[in-house]
């Protein structure tokens, strides 16, 4: 894909300028993450990309998580996300599949992130441990706590992530036998990760949903996420499960 060098600023003049909904109620939106990371570039001098690698990843030994993975990691140990025929006409493979984050030059606060399962388990203790890991304190634990807590008036969207659906009336997101104080996220290509802090677990489910193309839905129709979610609270807790079945 070419693209003009100064697009981005047309698409940041396309956020500005969107006109603000009257309603306030719920919509889910990418728009404050893209905002984001240019409060980090902002606030620290550098690119998102930059400081997150300065601040947590390189001394998380993250080794393997990065924005445009081909800079540091071979293309055959990248799975492939999509057999695109419609935006950039070639097999996705270490390039992100957001097209906004990839019309960004792959760096963006909503998408455009690589990792394994090695990596994204050492962020998500440091999460649960209240922001600390490995003898630093990487987030003060007040951070943790304003952003892993519901949304004034949500039911389920917590400040940073997803949180359990309380609502009774409305369709369950994760597994029932989650604490209520459980977070993550559920990401498009198929991804998800769920921190439960009563219970001091974490769930890391990593798939190519959308390989070769982002029409199979099968892995949400079949909630195959939340199945496994089930089998991994029914060995952890048969006495809490049994309890409640």
């Amino acid at each position: 894909m070419f693209l003009r060098s100064d697009y981005p600023d047309t698409i940041w003049q396309m956020i500005v300028d969107s006109e603000l909904r009257p309603n306030k109620n719920y919509r889910y939106s990418d728009l404050g993450f893209y905002i984001i990371a240019r409060i980090v570039h902002r606030l620290s001098g550098l690119p998102l990309d930059q400081y997150v690698r300065q601040e947590f990843y390189d001394p998380l030994s993250m080794s393997r998580t990065t924005f445009n993975p081909l800079e540091r990691i071979r293309k055959e140990e990248i799975v492939p996300t999509e057999k695109d025929d419609y935006f950039r006409y070639a097999s996705l493979q270490g390039n992100v599949h957001d097209m906004g984050a990839a019309m960004l030059n792959g760096v963006s606060g909503h998408a455009g992130l690589f990792s394994d399962c090695g990596d994204l388990v050492k962020i998500l203790q440091m999460l649960l441990n209240q922001g600390y890991y490995g003898g630093r304190q990487y987030l003060k634990e007040e951070t943790i706590k304003t952003f892993t807590k519901r949304h004034l008036g949500s039911t389920r969207r917590g400040i940073g992530f997803d949180m359990k659906e309380l609502q009774p009336t409305s369709k369950p997101n994760i597994c029932s036998f989650a604490s209520e104080s459980a977070y993550g996220h559920f990401g498009f290509t198929g991804t998800c990760v769920w921190v439960d802090p009563e219970y001091k677990l974490i769930y890391i489910f990593l798939s190519n949903r959308t390989f070769p193309t982002m029409t199979n839905n099968l892995l949400h129709q079949e909630d195959y996420r939340g199945k496994i979610q089930e089998a991994i609270y029914r060995s952890f807790l048969p006495g809490f499960v049994q309890d409640q079945s």
